[in-house]
């Protein structure tokens, strides 16, 4: 992870191949070729290896003779030089055409201001190993334009594409290194995974389908046998196959046997296929920015071709966006050279930026929004286009494409759909230029009865039914209902939650009722429901749910650093680096987040809560996470971090316990997604008390017992008769896995000590908290 200096200059190299034509001019000056758009694009990505270790034959555990075989067959560079040391920040390069780190810190990044048509670049902390933010210490999502933005938001569809990780321990997973080294996951380096560092990606919950684009490489196999690769694909081996911890020899020989040999046998790396795979590595030797082996193979790659022209990764990254279809240029490679050189010119060559369109269901008589592809002229000459014609059936098409159609232009084809029956109607967008065959692009859609969206909106929870049970939302649904229709709805809050109104095609709070002659839209709104209280108050000793309650915060002085435990009445106080945020306005206290001391209530010495996991214990909080990571509810330790206990949330939303103990630690967890983003939810666990046995713990959410994804009971003795001046803490979390602190607001904790409180008392409890 060396820092070196990023020199744009061609370096002399050592060359071995038995192939020397065709090659650059002796100028230097290269015929580029437009690339071609594929819809199967390749990268992978190798570490640590310099040009001269991989091609030099007389060094057994560098010399890659498969890499170099089929460099000298399709193509390769011999002066690609790497951007910037350190394995991420190459990652980075060839993602969003940057390293989004500080160039005062980091020698090899570069400057401001930046070439003309380069902008949008910040810097993100990012070293080589990680991106970090100094004011949170949380990893910092890159949110300036990357390759994965482009293939996500492409019009008028979005590109395919998966990461296909060796090793990575599931699809979708965004957690740290298995630090265990015999685990067969510790080969995977989450800093060789640049999705993951994207905000397009990344680690947010929010980002949840994205992320599941990153695979374990045993799903290439699958993906290849069923025909079902994206047109994007990022192989990455692991640290045994990269080169990184094992020799350039076995990943060579890793490579031949898992991708080489059965991928390039497909039909598209045929002759006349249109197969693009592009063979890199991060760095150099010892993780230097320095000249790396490069090849670039396809059929449709000059055979034999050598480079001598400078390339970076930011040319790769060009190249890739243009064999994709993308017209967008991130960071540097707005002003790179690219790949094209390694492919042929030929006369006009036309690109459709899609093959098929579908509209989904539209109501009869009406007009679609507008769907729209794209012509592209890759060729060397003007493309003559005699008309644009669509048949049959109710579809409609616009163009701007001209008579003749520039080398490297683009023209752009609308499309519309207004159904005059019901059912399913193809058609063909026919274009007719000097090439044969015509260009064509199959359409279809459905002539629909009107179609009612209703969704739920707001910080609670509810459904929205009907009369006619038709309709039954949670959280959003459409239904298609015949012309002329009155829907009448309802909406029903859940407990903990009111219903605020409805909104857009209905409003106010009484009944809804909506006449299907179009399409319809209603939004149905809860609101979470606060216990009211007054903001100085006592336990009430005559609620039934008072008996038992051994701690209970509300949280609701308005200002200060110290909060009381109304059951008791000792004296919490915050502490932590940022203090916590006032609402008075509905009696709720905001956390900081961020790293696990920033803002927590520490009960400190208060004895109620020593060795409180021995015997029936119940646990409320209602909380709202503004973002989903991971965070602590409340935590008991003894400061040797062998013993106690801490209720939370992972990354994923899945409602946590995890009681630690001397040997084995008890572990309940719900499945992924149970808490939401922005949701007010009452999160509950109850335990009976029994050691070892993670049956006798239950968690809840709005008063509804949780299925258990993870139960885990452990061994070993509670040790917490040796925790008696150790902290009871609220909003923290500085043990186990699960490391963070609530990033959100909490109105209320209750703690019962030899009480188990059932669904029923647990949404009394939200109604009406046990004081006057």
């Amino acid at each position: 992870m060396r820092s070196r200096l990023f020199v744009f200059v061609p370096l002399l190299v050592c060359l071995y191949t038995a192939v020397v034509l065709p090659q650059n001019p002796p100028n230097g000056t290269a015929i580029t070729g437009q690339v071609p758009v594929s819809q199967h694009v390749f990268l992978i990505v190798l570490e640590n290896t310099g040009y001269a270790t991989a091609t030099d034959p007389t060094n057994p555990t560098g010399y890659m003779p498969s890499l170099v075989a089929l460099g000298s067959t399709y193509g390769h560079a011999t002066n690609y030089v790497t951007n910037s040391s350190g394995s991420l920040l190459d990652y980075l390069w060839l993602s969003s055409g940057y390293c989004h780190s500080d160039p005062s810190s980091t020698a090899d990044c570069v400057y401001a201001p930046f070439p003309s048509g380069v902008t949008g670049l910040h810097d993100f902390g990012c070293t080589g190993g990680a991106c970090v933010n100094p004011a949170t210490q949380d990893y910092w999502p890159i949110t300036d334009d990357n390759i994965y933005r482009e293939m996500i938001h492409h019009t008028p569809s979005p590109i395919s594409w998966k990461l296909y990780a060796e090793s990575i321990p599931y699809a979708g997973y965004t957690g740290d290194r298995v630090s265990d080294p015999s685990s067969p996951y510790y080969g995977y380096d989450p800093h060789h995974n640049p999705p993951l560092w994207y905000s397009d990606v990344g680690r947010s919950h929010a980002q949840a389908a994205q992320q599941l684009n990153m695979v374990p490489f045993t799903q290439f196999v699958t993906d290849l046998g069923n025909n079902a690769l994206p047109q994007y694909s990022i192989i990455i081996p692991d640290d045994n196959h990269d080169a990184h911890d094992g020799t350039p020899a076995e990943a060579d020989t890793w490579l031949q046997t898992n991708v080489f040999t059965p991928l390039l046998s497909q039909p598209f790396f045929q002759p006349g296929g249109d197969g693009l795979l592009i063979i890199t590595f991060d760095n150099g030797d010892d993780d230097g920015a320095a000249p790396v082996y490069t090849a670039v193979i396809g059929p449709k790659i000059k055979p034999g071709y050598v480079s001598n022209t400078l390339f970076h990764h930011q040319d790769a990254l060009l190249t890739i966006l243009q064999s994709l279809g993308i017209s967008a240029h991130p960071g540097f490679s707005a002003v790179a050279k690219g790949l094209g050189e390694f492919f042929p010119v030929t006369g006009p060559i036309a690109e459709l930026s899609a093959t098929s369109i579908s509209f989904s269901n539209q109501t009869v008589g009406t007009t679609s929004t507008t769907r729209s592809f794209t012509l592209y002229n890759a060729g060397n000459a003007a493309l003559p286009i005699a008309s644009i014609g669509v048949s049959p059936g109710d579809f409609a098409q616009t163009n701007n494409c001209p008579a003749s159609l520039d080398i490297a232009a683009f023209c752009t084809i609308s499309l519309t759909f207004t159904p005059s029956v019901l059912g399913k109607e193809t058609a063909t967008v026919t274009i007719v230029d000097s090439l044969t065959p015509n260009q064509v692009v199959s359409i279809s859609g459905t002539g629909a009865t009107p179609a009612l969206t209703v969704g739920r909106y707001g910080t609670g929870f509810g459904t929205i039914t009907d009369t006619t049970g038709a309709v039954n939302c949670y959280p959003v649904c459409t239904v298609h209902f015949p012309f002329g229709t009155v829907v009448d709805l309802i909406a029903t809050p859940l407990p903990g939650s009111v219903f605020a109104g409805w909104g857009v095609d209905c409003s106010g709070k009484a009944g809804c009722s909506v006449t299907m002659n179009t399409n319809a839209d209603v939004h149905a709104t809860f609101n979470a429901q606060i216990p009211p209280r007054p903001t100085t108050a006592v336990v009430d000793s005559t609620n039934a749910l008072a008996s038992n309650l051994v701690g209970l915060f509300l949280v609701n002085e308005g200002t200060g650093t110290t909060d009381v435990n109304l059951a008791d009445g000792n004296i919490a106080n915050f502490a932590g680096t940022q203090p916590p945020t006032w609402y008075s306005g509905d009696h709720t206290l905001g956390f900081q987040g961020g790293a696990s001391l920033n803002s927590y209530l520490d009960a400190g010495t208060d004895l109620a809560f020593d060795q409180m996991p021995t015997s029936q214990i119940t646990l409320v909080a209602k909380v709202l996470a503004s973002t989903i990571a991971p965070a602590g509810i409340a935590e008991k330790e003894d400061g040797n971090h062998s013993s106690g206990f801490l209720f939370g949330w992972n990354p994923y939303g899945a409602l946590r316990l995890t009681v630690e103990k001397s040997t084995g630690d008890m572990r309940v967890a719900t499945g992924a997604g149970v808490i939401p983003a922005g949701k007010w939810v009452q999160v509950a666990f109850t335990w009976d008390g029994t050691v070892g046995s993670a049956s006798a713990a239950h968690l809840f959410i709005n008063g509804i017992e949780q299925a258990k994804a993870v139960s885990s009971d452990g061994s070993g003795k509670i040790g917490y008769k040796n925790a008696t001046n150790q902290p009871f803490r609220i909003g923290n979390v500085s043990f186990d896995p699960m490391a963070g602190s609530l990033k959100g607001r909490i109105a209320y904790l209750a703690v019962y000590k030899g009480r188990i409180l059932t669904s029923t008392e647990l949404n009394q409890l939200d109604a009406q908290l046990p004081i006057k």
